[in-house]
C-alpha cells in the first residue's frame, strides 16, 4: 500500500512577500527580428533605425535621454560618459567632466581625447574620414572640441545654442574610439557600452554579447541581444507570436498590432507616435518639376486623412515639420496647421486648385504627365507610396512605383537621382535645431531636394539662439509657415507604430517622440530567466515517512527558475544550504490542451552522486514557451517506494505530467529510487 504524507511548501505567500527579489535578474539572450539589413554597423555613417537600434547598446554617449522617460525633452537628459556638464557665462563653452576607469571593448582606456576625435571626425577635420556624414549639419555651430587632461572636454561654439546638449543625447551621437579607424567601425565596431559586438551577417542577423567589464555596476542584465533579419513583416510577426522572439522590432502597423494581441493575448503591446513623417520630395532640377507651379500642384493633391485612414485605421496624425502635440514638444496645434498653404482639410478645394495649375502648364485629361515615384523597398515606405500613386491620378499624373533597396536608397536620393519620391524622415530627436539644420537649411546632408532659402537659414539661426521656450516656439512656427509657403517638403502624415514584447521582458520603455533614442538596453531584463526566493528562509519543508525513525526537517532557503538558450526551464532549490541535484537527461516535452507539460525526474535527497556547486542543478526541466510563476506548491514522498510527488499551481494554471485535470491541483509525478 502506498501512502503519502503531504508536505506544504508555502511558495504562494513566500513569493508574494519576496517582491523586489524578482526584479532585475541577470541572464538570457533577448531575441528580436529586424525587417531590413543595414548598410553597416557605424552609427555615424547611418541614418536608419536598423543600424542605430542594435548598435546603441554597443556605445555610450556623453549624455543620454533617460531610458525610462517616454517623452524626450531637455528635462530628461541624464549623464552617461559625462559625470556632469556646465555652460560658461557667454553660453558658448560647454564643459563635460568625464568618468574615469571606463574601458573600450578592446581594453584600452576611454579619455577626453576620444571625445575630441569623435567630433573632429564629424566636423571633417580629422585625417580619418567617414564615408558619408549624415549629421554633419548638426554641428555647424561647433567651432572645436578642446581637452583639459584625460577627463575634461569642452565644446566651443561659434554662438550661443542652448539646446546643443540635446543633440549629444541622441542615439545617433555615440563617442567613437580614437584608435579604431572609421572603416573598421563599419563591420566590427568597438564601444564602451553594455554589449560587445559579435557579428553582422548582411541579410541574416546581428549578434551582441554582454560586456562583463561594463563600467556601470551590475549592468547589463542580459547575456546578449540578437536580431534576425526577416524582411517579410507577416513572417516576422508569426515568429514573434510563436515565441521565437522576445520583442518585436517595432514598426508594426495598427492592423498587425491588433493581430498580435488577438493571437497572443499575454503580449504587452503599445502603439506610439514615432516622430517619423511620410513626406513628398520633388527634385527641382528635373524637368518639368523645375516649375514651382507643378511642385505646388503635387502638394495640393494630397488627401492626408485618406493616408491616415487606410494605413493607420485613423490613428495617425496630420502634422507639419515638427511632430504634432501632445507627444511632440514643438508641433503646431491643428487650427494653426490647417491655415498653412496646402494643409487645409478641404481636399476638393485643394485639388481643384491643383487641376487648374496643371491645365495652366498644359496638362489635363487628354494630356497626362507620366512620372516615376521612387521609394525605399520596405513596407513603411511602399504602402503610402501606393496611395500617393492613386491620389496623383486626380491631377492628371500617371505615376509608376520604383522600389529601391535600402543599401541604395539614401545614396540615390543624396545624388538627386530621382524625380518624385515618397520618403520617410525620421528625426533623431524632437528638437528644432536637429530637424531644421539636418533637413532644411542650405547644403544640409538630409536636404534631399536641395531646398535653399538664405532668409530661412537666418530664421533657423535666430530660433536656435533663443533660450526662452515660449518665444522660441513662436519662431519655430514662423519657420514652419515659411517652409509650407515654399513647398519645401510637404509633410503628408505621421503614423504611429506598434511595439510588442513578451510579458517576461521588463525594464523597457518605448519612447513617444523618437524611435532612435531608447535602445541602450542596459536596464532590460527577462523575468523568465531567473527568479527565486532570497533573504530569510521562506518556508519549512518536512519530508518523512510513517516508519519509526527521526523526523527530517528541511528549510527551503532559495528556489529559482533558470532559462537556458535552448529554451528549457531548469528548476533548482537550496535546502539547509545544500543544493538538491539530480542527473537529469533531456526527455520529450509537449503541450497538451494549453497546459504547460514538464518533467520532474529523480529528485533524491542524500544521493552521494549529487555534487553541490555554485549554481543549482536541474530539478524541474520544462520546454514549451514561457516562465510560470509558482502560486502554491507541495512536496510529497512515498514512505514505501521513496517516490516523490510535487503538486503546484503556476500562474493559477496546474502543471501536468502523466496526470489529468480532475478539478484538483494537478500533480507532477516522477519515478526513481535513491
Amino acid at each position: 500500500m502506498r501512502r503519502y504524507l503531504p508536505v506544504i511548501l508555502a511558495l504562494g505567500a513566500a513569493l508574494a512577500a519576496a517582491g523586489p527579489a524578482f526584479a532585475q535578474k541577470q541572464g538570457g539572450i533577448l531575441k528580436s527580428y529586424s525587417i531590413d539589413s543595414p548598410a553597416s554597423m557605424s552609427i555615424h555613417e547611418e541614418v536608419t533605425v536598423f543600424s542605430v537600434r542594435p548598435m546603441m547598446g554597443v556605445f555610450n554617449n556623453l549624455v543620454i535621454y533617460d531610458q525610462h522617460v517616454k517623452q524626450n525633452s531637455m528635462n530628461s537628459i541624464v549623464p552617461d560618459l559625462a559625470k556632469s556638464w556646465a555652460w560658461d557665462e557667454d553660453g558658448t563653452r560647454l564643459t563635460f567632466k568625464l568618468h574615469q576607469g571606463v574601458k573600450w571593448h578592446d581594453g584600452k582606456p576611454f579619455t577626453a581625447a576620444d571625445v575630441k576625435c569623435t567630433w573632429e571626425l564629424l566636423l571633417g577635420k580629422s585625417s580619418d574620414k567617414l564615408r558619408i556624414n549624415p549629421r554633419k549639419a548638426w554641428y555647424r555651430n561647433l567651432a572645436e572640441v578642446t581637452t583639459s587632461g584625460d577627463y575634461e572636454a569642452t565644446f566651443v561654439l561659434k554662438r550661443p545654442q542652448p539646446a546643443f546638449v540635446a543633440l549629444l543625447a541622441s542615439g545617433f551621437s555615440p563617442v567613437y574610439p580614437c584608435h579604431v579607424p572609421a572603416k573598421d567601425m563599419r563591420q566590427h565596431p568597438i564601444g564602451t557600452g553594455p554589449f560587445k559586438f559579435v557579428e553582422f551577417k548582411p541579410n541574416e542577423g546581428i549578434k551582441l554579447t554582454r560586456n562583463r567589464d561594463y563600467w556601470k555596476p551590475e549592468r547589463p542584465y542580459l547575456d546578449g541581444v540578437e536580431y534576425t533579419i526577416i524582411r517579410n513583416m507577416s513572417t516576422a510577426v508569426l515568429a514573434f507570436v510563436s515565441g521565437k522572439f522576445d520583442i518585436s522590432f517595432g514598426g508594426l502597423t495598427v492592423p498587425l498590432t491588433r493581430d498580435v494581441m488577438s493571437q497572443l493575448p499575454q503580449a504587452v503591446c503599445e502603439i506610439n507616435p514615432t516622430n517619423v513623417s511620410r513626406n513628398l520630395i520633388v527634385n527641382p532640377d528635373a524637368p518639368p518639376f523645375n516649375q514651382p507651379e507643378l511642385r505646388r500642384a503635387l502638394a495640393l493633391s494630397l488627401d492626408r486623412q485618406a493616408f491616415i485612414d487606410i494605413i493607420t485605421e485613423g490613428k495617425g496624425n496630420v502634422g507639419g515639420v515638427m511632430l504634432p502635440p501632445p507627444e511632440g514638444v514643438w508641433g503646431m496645434p491643428p487650427e494653426i496647421l490647417h491655415s498653412l498653404p496646402g494643409y487645409s482639410p478641404d481636399v476638393a478645394k485643394n485639388r481643384a486648385e491643383a487641376q487648374a495649375l496643371m491645365k495652366k502648364l498644359g496638362y489635363g485629361p487628354d494630356k497626362r504627365l507620366a512620372v516615376k515615384v521612387s521609394t525605399r523597398d520596405i513596407p513603411p515606405f511602399r504602402d503610402p507610396a501606393v496611395i500617393l500613386l492613386d491620389q496623383l491620378k486626380g491631377i492628371y499624373v500617371d505615376a509608376e512605383l520604383e522600389p529601391v533597396d535600402t543599401t541604395q536608397w539614401y545614396p540615390k536620393i543624396n545624388r538627386k537621382d530621382y524625380t518624385v519620391a515618397l520618403n520617410l524622415t525620421g528625426n533623431g530627436i524632437d528638437e528644432p535645431d536637429q530637424n531644421f539644420y539636418e533637413n532644411y537649411v542650405c547644403g544640409a546632408e538630409g536636404n534631399y531636394n536641395k531646398y535653399c532659402n538664405p532668409e530661412l537659414d537666418k530664421m533657423v539661426d535666430r530660433q536656435s539662439m533663443e533660450s526662452n521656450q515660449d518665444r522660441r516656439k513662436t519662431l519655430v512656427w514662423e519657420i514652419e509657415k515659411k517652409l509650407a509657403e515654399d513647398g519645401a517638403r510637404p509633410i503628408i502624415f505621421y503614423a504611429p507604430v506598434g511595439n510588442c514584447r513578451q510579458p517576461y521582458v521588463k525594464g523597457m520603455t518605448i519612447m513617444s517622440n523618437s524611435i532612435y533614442n531608447g535602445w541602450r538596453m542596459e536596464d532590460v531584463w527577462m523575468e523568465k530567466y531567473r527568479w527565486g526566493l532570497r533573504g530569510r528562509p521562506a518556508a519549512a519543508l518536512s519530508l518523512h515517512d510513517e516508519r519509526p525513525q527521526p523526523r527530517n526537517e528541511i528549510v527551503l532557503q532559495n528556489a529559482a527558475f533558470d532559462q537556458r538558450d535552448d529554451r528549457s526551464f531548469p528548476f533548482g532549490a537550496v535546502f539547509d544550504s545544500k543544493i538538491i541535484a539530480v542527473d537529469l537527461q533531456k526527455m520529450p516535452h509537449r503541450l497538451e490542451g494549453g497546459s504547460f507539460v514538464a518533467l520532474l525526474k529523480r529528485m533524491c535527497l542524500g544521493n552521494p552522486r549529487h555534487q553541490p556547486h555554485g549554481k543549482s542543478n536541474d530539478i524541474l526541466h520544462a520546454i514549451g514557451g514561457r516562465i510560470l510563476r509558482a502560486r502554491q506548491g507541495a512536496f510529497e514522498q512515498s514512505s514505501v517506494t521513496q517516490e516523490m510527488r510535487f503538486a503546484g499551481l503556476f500562474d493559477f494554471k496546474p502543471v501536468v505530467l502523466n496526470d489529468r485535470l480532475d478539478g484538483q491541483p494537478a500533480r507532477l509525478i516522477w519515478q526513481g529510487r535513491p
